[in-house]
C-alpha cells in the first residue's frame, strides 16, 4: 500500500490529538478494560530486496505463506471513547519462504540456479503501542506503531561446478511496525479481533559470507491475521 506509513502515522496523530482534547471520563466502557491474551492466524507477503556488492548484481526474494501466533496487552482507559494498550507480540512462519530465486547480473538473470538465493521468514517479536477508538461498547477500531525484530533464514545456492548451497540465520533489530485493526466483543470474556501490520527496514547486510560476497538487504513484510482474545 503506498505512502502506508505516512498514512497511519498521520492517523495516529490524529487520534492522539483528539484524546488530547476529548473530555475526561472516570472510567471508559468496561468491556474494553484490563489485561488479555489472544491468539491470531493469517497470511503474509514479503519481499526481501537487496544487492550484492555492487548494485548491478540484483537479489529480490518474494515470500508468501501463513503466520500464527500469540499476544498479550493491557488495555487503559484513556477517555469515555479512547483506550491505550502495549501489546506483545510474537509471530511464526509457516511455510513463508521464496523459494529459490535466481540472482540478476546487469537485468539478466543467471540460468541454471548458477547463484540462486531463498528467503524464509521464521519468526519476530513485537513490541506496539495501540490507540483505541470505541465505536459503542462492543466494537473499536485501532491503530498501532513500535518496532519489531525479525528472525530469517538466507539461503545461497553456487550451481555448478561447485554445486554449494550455504545458509545463515539473519536477525533484523527493532523494525519500524505499524498498524490498524477492528475488535468486536463476543462476550464478557472473548472478543473477535482483524488486525493488518506493515514493516520495513533499511538496506542491511546480510552475515553471509560465502566466497566472501557481501549481501545487502531491505526487508519488508504485510500480514493480515484473524485473532480471539481472551481478558482475565
Amino acid at each position: 500500500m503506498k505512502n502506508i506509513r505516512k498514512i497511519i502515522l498521520i492517523f495516529y496523530l490524529v487520534l492522539l490529538a483528539n484524546v488530547a482534547y476529548a473530555q475526561s471520563s472516570n472510567s471508559s466502557k468496561s468491556f474494553f478494560n484490563g489485561a488479555y491474551v489472544g491468539i491470531d492466524v493469517g497470511k503474509a507477503k514479503a519481499r526481501d530486496y537487496g544487492h550484492e556488492g555492487s548494485t548491478v548484481v540484483i537479489n529480490d526474494n518474494k515470500l508468501n505463506g501463513n503466520i500464527y501466533g500469540l499476544h498479550l496487552g493491557y488495555n487503559f482507559p484513556l477517555t469515555k471513547d479512547f483506550y491505550f494498550s502495549p501489546v506483545f507480540e510474537y509471530k511464526k512462519g509457516q511455510d513463508l519462504s521464496s523459494g529459490w530465486n535466481e540472482q540478476s547480473i546487469n537485468g539478466t538473470p543467471s540460468t541454471d540456479c548458477n547463484w540462486c538465493m531463498n528467503t524464509k521468514f521464521n519468526h519476530s517479536a513485537s513490541l506496539l503501542g495501540k490507540v483505541g477508538y470505541l465505536l459503542d461498547e462492543k466494537n473499536s477500531i485501532n491503530i498501532v506503531g513500535g518496532w519489531t525484530d525479525v528472525n530469517l533464514t538466507r539461503g545461497e545456492q553456487d550451481g555448478p561446478p561447485n554445486n554449494v548451497t550455504t545458509y545463515v540465520i539473519d536477525k533484523l533489530h527493532s523494525i519500524p511496525t505499524y498498524g490498524i485493526g477492528y475488535e468486536r466483543i463476543y462476550d464478557d470474556k472473548f472478543s473477535f479481533a482483524v488486525d493488518y501490520r506493515y514493516l520495513k527496514s533499511g538496506t542491511l547486510r546480510s552475515s553471509n559470507n560465502y566466497q566472501n560476497a557481501q549481501e545487502f538487504y531491505s526487508y519488508k513484510q504485510e500480514t493480515v491475521t484473524f485473532g480471539i482474545h481472551y481478558r482475565f
